[in-house]
């Protein structure tokens, strides 16, 4: 039957895709890593502090791999001391945020934020994709390069050591609006997706329209002579 072998078909290419995606990854795993470590030692003579993190060094999982971009941990100068003698001093400190490229046994990568974090802020931040494929040649060193950009402006954004400035502000709103067309990875999802957003939207205007439209004929029949 030929929906079968359609089916058959799929399955097949599926397959393909996690092999082809495993061995992509492999193979240009270190040259991304090569791109990193080049971008955090320009970082680090500039003042702003950062480290690069190789996932294989952990050895304690098996199918993830990745890559890390990170700021430093800094201390922010505010203690809880300790009330009891064995206890020790609270000092709190900035998390610092975290570029990670990901990879998984599916043949998926990710390309995401996450935010700094510290004891001093109430505020709730979570992570931005900012790319997702399955195939790690689309990760050239000029995209991480962009990412790169895109994620100091998150981590001044959520960090309590800085002041966000007015480009900041913006670049994490359109990270932000651009990781909802990010996220609905399946064609189909996302047309449900538009079409449930928009389509009562669109009728909403075109109902708003035509009684303005049957408010004016009334209008202009009521002062027709």
């Amino acid at each position: 039957m030929k929906w079968i072998k359609k089916f058959s078909k799929d399955f097949e290419n599926d397959k393909l895709r996690i092999s082809y995606s495993r061995l992509n990854w492999n193979y240009l795993k270190p040259s991304i890593k090569e791109t990193l470590d080049i971008l955090s030692e320009k970082l680090n003579k500039n003042g702003i502090d950062t480290f690069t993190h190789d996932y294989s060094d952990d050895g304690k999982v098996i199918g993830f791999d990745g890559l890390n971009l990170q700021f430093s941990n800094s201390f922010t100068g505010n203690v809880r001391i300790a009330e009891a003698e064995d206890k020790l001093n609270n000092l709190h400190t900035q998390k610092g945020g975290v570029l990670a490229i990901t990879y998984n046994a599916t043949g998926s990568i990710n390309i995401m934020i996450l935010p700094s974090k510290s004891e001093d802020s109430l505020a709730k931040h979570t992570h931005i994709i900012l790319h997702y494929t399955y195939n790690a040649r689309t990760i050239t060193p000029k995209r991480i390069e962009k990412c790169v950009k895109a994620f100091i402006h998150y981590h001044r954004y959520t960090g309590v050591l800085h002041q966000s400035t007015l480009a900041d502000n913006l670049v994490v709103r359109w990270l932000k609006i651009r990781m909802y067309w990010i996220q609905y990875l399946n064609p189909n999802e996302k047309f449900k997706r538009y079409s449930g957003l928009y389509i009562p939207i669109v009728s909403l205007i075109v109902a708003f329209a035509a009684a303005i439209a049957s408010i004016l004929s009334l209008v202009i029949a009521l002062k027709a002579p």
